[in-house]
């Protein structure tokens, strides 16, 4: 896969992760769930928590498009020199690499994403309040914040 590819997989993990609770917090306004006061803490919490990656990945592949990767001379009746395999060894090991840490970026991505949708979704099942669940769950969520940066870094810093 290319980096391109990897940035797109990312980003709908991101937009599906924001989306569903954004729009279950919208369903729960208009039914008055929160209050006029605590509807806006709830999302000031998912938004702190979301949107600016979601906006930081789309500004990157709107403003910083990546070319795509000069597909390799697969003739295989010509003999390579030790130059040419020495080059290729090195493009799979960062193809590999890449994959690894996308993988890893998208693992972390999901849980982080999960245990935010989990405030939304289990709070009609437990007794404390929303705001007392948001507060809760950034605990937890705060482990994740410096690892999600350095991934989606990795992917979004790139040219």
């Amino acid at each position: 896969m290319t980096l391109d590819l990897y940035r797109k997989r990312l980003l709908v993990i991101w937009c599906i992760g924001f989306v569903v609770p954004f729009l279950l917090l919208l369903f729960q306004f208009g039914g008055g769930k929160y209050g006029s006061e605590k509807s806006l803490e709830a999302l000031g919490w998912l938004t702190s928590l979301t949107l600016s990656t979601v906006l930081l990945m789309v500004g990157v592949m709107v403003s910083n498009p990546v070319t795509p990767d000069e597909e390799d001379d697969q003739n295989p009746e010509t003999e390579l020199t030790e130059e040419e395999r020495a080059g290729r060894r090195a493009k799979l090991a960062k193809a590999d690499h890449e994959k690894f840490v996308f993988q890893f970026a998208a693992g972390v991505s999901l849980i982080y994403l999960l245990i935010i949708n989990m405030v939304f979704f289990l709070e009609p099942l437990v007794s404390d309040k929303p705001q007392e669940l948001m507060r809760g769950y950034k605990i937890f969520l705060a482990v994740f914040d410096s690892l999600i940066s350095l991934l989606i870094g990795y992917f979004f810093g790139k040219k």
